[in-house]
């Protein structure tokens, strides 16, 4: 006996695990990035979404043996570019998937992206190999109808196309999808915007993805705007940040606050499937939150917190408003003088690992599958970033915010360096770094120790420099 297979699967896997029109978008920007493409527009009309790429385009096979071939997924499969690989005409590709060590999406599923948005779609390709385009016409209803009639036998048309059609498009893909099923207003398009402008890790170093350009045209313009990502402007807010890169034997790193390295450390990396990580953890005082609204237009806790990404592109839930995916917020309930909240702080976690260890849930705003990787990434959030962090917020820079207000002074004709209290509880710190979780001291500002040229250090004082030297 075999399977059959009813055509209200196209909503199991379309529609049902695609959640909004936002995440669907992105799916289809993922896709052509995945297929090499340097630049993606985006174009807003009249009850119509056009998303065109320069990508690689498919062939005939392509089309039949994958865009077709329902949940496969050549990238997975690595067959995804074997034809590029073995062909001399297509160096420059070859260079590009050189640079590219894994694929943005891997299930198979985000060609039904286009259901989510409208009834109808029109895809027109043309392959880099090839000297002609095809179309394909879909009209998604047609897989509603009837629950009872098996999906493979409802027919999708297929147009060969001469190659005087689309004759700019040289290589590459354009899905046209009509009969919008939601209305896309400005402020719907606004949000799409700044959610694009956080799709792709601007920290990624990777050359491929920063030669990848997302454009917009709407209907009351007739010009194509670039989405910026302001990101790695945020990330780089002069106040209190902790910095940590992860390579296949060292976990490094560094705290600084408002320019002033707190300190440097290293430690093994014991970690099994962490090899090629980063986390970035910003603490926003009040003072910093008017510094981001006014170079952002929006508030931090609008904005979101911290934000995850996967080879280069953002993973859905973390790090949008109200997120607590990684349960800061429930912690903070258990004791608001002790513990940080996701309202004071803004940064990213980026895992460049390339591993089943790392994949997102099928349904797109679930995050990750919690696999053992997923366990570990956790753990190093917690113990290497977060509560480092914490420690120095809760014990330095909110005991200096009291003093200030009780002098009522001003926090810019005061640093941490300029109080012995402050700097006894940053020796504290680092002293219990040394001794505790056994890490090595890179560096850390002079002038905790030049302050005592000025005054006596008690013995408790020396006796933790002591062990900070040793």
């Amino acid at each position: 006996m075999e399977f059959r297979i009813s055509a209200e699967l196209k909503n199991i896997i379309g529609q049902d695990l695609i959640v909004n029109d936002q995440v669907a978008i992105f799916e289809l920007v993922k896709n052509s990035y995945d297929a090499h493409a340097t630049r993606v527009d985006i174009i807003f009309a009249e009850n119509k979404i056009t998303i065109k790429d320069n990508g690689k385009g498919m062939s005939l096979d392509d089309l039949k043996n994958k865009w077709l071939f329902v949940a496969y997924s050549a990238k997975k499969d690595k067959q995804e570019d074997e034809e590029l690989k073995s062909d001399d005409r297509y160096k420059d590709y070859r260079n590009k998937i050189d640079l590219k060590r894994g694929f943005a999406g891997a299930k198979g599923i985000g060609r039904f992206s286009a259901d989510k948005i409208g009834e109808n779609l029109k895809l027109i390709t043309k392959n880099v190999k090839a000297s002609n385009a095809h179309q394909l016409n879909v009209n998604w209803k047609d897989f509603e109808n009837d629950s009872q009639k098996e999906f493979i036998k409802i027919g999708v048309k297929h147009t060969p196309l001469p190659s005087s059609d689309y004759q700019d498009l040289s290589h590459g893909v354009i899905l046209e999808i009509s009969n919008l099923k939601s209305k896309w207003d400005d402020d719907k398009i606004e949000t799409l915007k700044k959610s694009l402008s956080k799709l792709i890790n601007p920290l990624e170093i990777n050359p491929q993805s920063n030669n990848f350009q997302i454009y917009i045209t709407t209907q009351n313009s007739n010009v194509s705007e670039p989405i910026s990502n302001d990101l790695v402007d945020i990330l780089t807010l002069k106040t209190t940040k902790l910095e940590i890169t992860i390579n296949k034997k060292i976990i490094k790193s560094e705290l600084t606050d408002r320019g002033i390295l707190i300190y440097s450390i290293e430690e093994d990396n014991n970690c099994q499937h962490l090899k090629d990580t980063s986390i970035i953890l910003l603490y926003l005082n009040t003072k910093a939150k008017v510094n981001f609204t006014r170079l952002m237009n929006v508030k931090a806790v609008h904005f979101g917190n911290i934000m995850l990404y996967n080879n280069g592109f953002r993973v859905y839930p973390y790090g949008e408003p109200n997120d607590d995916s990684l349960g800061i917020d429930r912690r903070h309930q258990q004791g608001h003088s002790r513990y940080l909240s996701t309202r004071n702080l803004i940064g990213s976690i980026n895992v460049n690992e390339y591993s089943d260890e790392f994949k997102e849930k099928t349904s797109r705003d679930s995050g990750l599958i919690e696999t053992n990787g997923y366990n570990e990434l956790y753990d190093v959030f917690w113990s290497k970033s977060l509560k480092r962090l914490e420690k120095y917020v809760v014990s330095v820079q909110w005991s200096l915010d009291e003093i200030i207000r009780n002098e009522d002074g001003n926090s810019d004709n005061f640093s941490i360096l300029d109080n012995t209290i402050s700097q006894s509880k940053i020796i504290e710190i680092i002293t219990n770094l040394v001794s505790r979780d056994k890490v090595k001291i890179k560096n850390f500002d002079a002038n905790l120790v030049n302050l005592f040229n000025q005054q006596k250090p008690s013995e408790i004082i020396v006796s933790k420099l002591s062990k900070i030297a040793y």
